[in-house]
């Protein structure tokens, strides 16, 4: 495990729901999660944990992250390839490849709901009022890239599932609407 180091933090690159993403050394992100000050170990562990889920259904897809003992700070960082690319927009499902590869995501996405699992937020922050998944960029070689490995999943954070429930059964809605809308550009 690569040990953190803050004089090899860059500029600013991204900003998600619950993290602040910023160049790292040369070929790196890190993302600092914004909610582990709050919450802490609660949500190292909800994160870490979504992780491995996710690598074990989106193996081909799911960038690589380091876990990186938080700061005082922030409790849990993490650490990814840098992946240059942009937001997956429906339009991209006119090239076969990208197709190809967006139908092997959903295949598992019902895969996960069948086992039981909740879904992978895929639509990300920036993709909530518009047709995109933010949280899968694809890159100069029509490669998707799933950056972002959070479970629609609230029951790990105790109480506070009361309040993230009625968000997030409006946010899954939205991003199975997209997804349906994704497959049927695809299947054209």
């Amino acid at each position: 495990m690569r040990e953190y180091k803050e004089e090899l933090v860059g500029k600013q690159v991204g900003r998600g729901a619950d993290c602040i993403v910023y160049q790292y050394a040369d070929d790196s992100v890190i993302k600092f999660s914004t909610s582990s000050f709050f919450f802490g170990n609660l949500v190292r562990k909800k994160l870490h944990s979504d992780y491995l889920v996710c690598k074990k259904y989106l193996t081909d897809y799911v960038v690589t992250t380091e876990f990186i003992q938080g700061n005082k700070r922030f409790k849990h960082i993490e650490i990814q390839p840098y992946i240059s690319g942009r937001y997956l927009c429906l339009s991209d499902l006119s090239r076969e490849k990208v197709t190809r590869q967006f139908r092997e995501i959903a295949q598992s996405l019902e895969e996960m709901e069948d086992s039981g699992i909740s879904p992978i937020d895929l639509i990300g922050a920036q993709g909530v009022l518009r047709m995109r998944l933010s949280n899968i960029l694809i890159d100069e070689h029509d490669q998707l890239h799933i950056i972002d490995a959070t479970l629609f999943e609230a029951e790990s954070f105790g109480w506070i599932k009361f309040l993230l429930n009625p968000m997030l059964f409006f946010i899954k809605i939205n991003q199975a609407y997209i997804v349906r809308r994704f497959l049927e550009r695809a299947s054209v």
